[in-house]
Parts: C-alpha cells; structure tokens; sequence
C-alpha cells in the first residue's frame, strides 16, 4: 500500500474509479429493486403513479451515472495525463535548475579569490579565449569585446611577450561614447603589503582610449585608477598602486571610444607586493 500512497494521482484516479464502480453497483440494484416491487405489487393496476416514479428514477439516474462515468474514467484519464505530463516538466525543470546550480557551484569554487603574489597574466594558457575567470561587460555593442589574438594586422602587430595579446579593435561611427571592460578575477588583497598593478598597452585611435577601474567589494559600483594616453604606438608600461586593499578586488581594463577607428592592446598583466622588490 506505502507504494501506491507514493503517487498521489494514482491513488486519486483509483478511488474515482472505485467510486464509480460502486455507485454503478447501487444503480443497478436499486433499480432492479424497484422494478421487483412494481411487478409483484403494481403490475396491471390503473394507478400509474408509481410507474411513473420509477422511471423518473431511472432517467435522472441514468443522467447521473453517464455523467459520473465521463468524469470519473473518460475525462479522468484525460485530466491525469494531463497532470502527469505537467508533473514530469516540472521534475526536469527542477532537475535542470539543480544540475546548473550544482554545476554553478564548481565554476564558482575554480574562481575562488586569488591569494598567491605575485600574479601573472601573459595571455598564453587559454589559446585564443579570455583567461578563466574574467569576464566581459560590454556597455554597448555585444560584438565589440576584448579578444586574445595571436597576431594584429597593424603595428605592433606581436604581443609584448610569448604569442597572445587582448585587443579591443573596431571603427564606429558618430561621436558619442561608449566603453567595453575586460574584468580580472577576484583577488584577495587583504594580506598584501603594497599591492601593485602593472600592465603593458597600446593605445591606436585619436578618440579612443583604456581606462583602469577598481570595486574593493562585490557591489557593482567602480571606480578609476586612471586612464591612459590616447596615441601610444608602442608598447608602454604602466604601475599602479592599488588603493583600498579588500579580500574581495577586482581590476577592469575599459576600452572607451568615441567614434572612428579604436584599437587597443594589452598585455603581461601582473599583480605584486611592491615591499618585496
């Protein structure tokens, strides 16, 4: 019995149809009864009254029973498959929400805040992918992103160091402003010293140019470090100190442009102690 009580439509559709059956049984006996008690007792006679009852019985009763019937069997079956169905999309909808946040889980827990200096990012690792665990937050074009290349068509046309580079590079027209961020991970800072950045660029546009970000928590608000020359054409340095050292900071490189041709490069991204050098 514990097994039939484990689904709750099967045992609602067989009580309706054990409902059925007996209502039906009732249905037949009764009327049986009553056609006894008139043959016996009121065949032949001129009163027709009761007759007349028995068949008014029989007909609001045969109304009754058809109707039972449809909602107890034919209509039931179609309202269980129905639910069935309903069920059983919920279950994989539920499956499906457990699997991504499970799944969610892991990606988070590769992405745990670094806590190892110094820290090094020279493009090589991911092929011609972003590196794990940064991200992009493109504010105006969705297909206007940082991309790792392994070569450029213009000057420089090599990374700084090793084979891949991030450039950011497009022609637009028009004269409003709009950005594009390539995001580091999380790092944990709170035991640094003197934490410092430093980067490597190059800026090709007259209206274009990288601005550096910083949020010291998880709230979406950033803010500037500093934004860089517009026309640097070949590979320049940049250190920063970082303010406001957290367990929970991350650094946007932001890619602004304000109409015509922008290019950006950006490479051999690193993260110290300046106390130890």
């Amino acid at each position: 019995m514990n097994e039939i009580e484990n689904n709750a439509l099967v045992l609602k559709t067989a009580k309706k149809r054990v409902a059925f059956k007996k209502h039906l049984t009732l249905y037949i006996l009764v009327n049986l009864l009553l056609w006894v008690l008139f043959y016996f007792l009121f065949k032949g006679k001129e009163d027709k009254t009761f007759l007349q009852i028995i068949l008014f019985v029989l007909f609001s009763w045969t109304i009754i029973i058809v109707g039972h019937y449809f909602f107890a069997i034919k209509w039931n079956k179609k309202m269980l498959d129905k639910e069935v169905k309903t069920l059983l999309q919920k279950q994989f909808a539920l499956l499906i929400t457990i699997f991504l946040l499970l799944n969610a889980g892991y990606c988070q827990s590769d992405c745990d805040p670094i806590t190892t200096f110094p820290w090094t990012e020279s493009f090589e690792n991911n092929g011609a992918y972003i590196p794990q665990c940064w991200t992009h937050n493109p504010y105006y074009l969705e297909n206007w992103k940082w991309s790792v290349v392994d070569n450029f068509t213009t000057s420089p046309p090599e990374a700084h160091s090793g084979l891949y580079q991030a450039v950011i590079a497009k022609e637009f027209l028009g004269d409003a402003w709009h950005s594009a961020d390539l995001i580091t991970p999380v790092f944990d800072l709170s035991k640094v010293n003197d934490p410092v950045l430093s980067f490597w660029h190059v800026a090709l546009s007259e209206r274009g140019f990288l601005k550096i970000l910083y949020k010291d928590s998880s709230s979406p608000y950033w803010n500037s470090l500093m934004a860089c020359s517009t026309d640097i054409a070949e590979w320049q340095k940049e250190t920063i100190h970082l303010p406001n050292k957290s367990n929970y900071y991350q650094i946007a490189f932001q890619g602004r442009f304000g109409g015509g041709y922008v290019e950006l490069h950006l490479d051999d991204i690193s993260i110290f102690d300046g106390n130890l050098l």
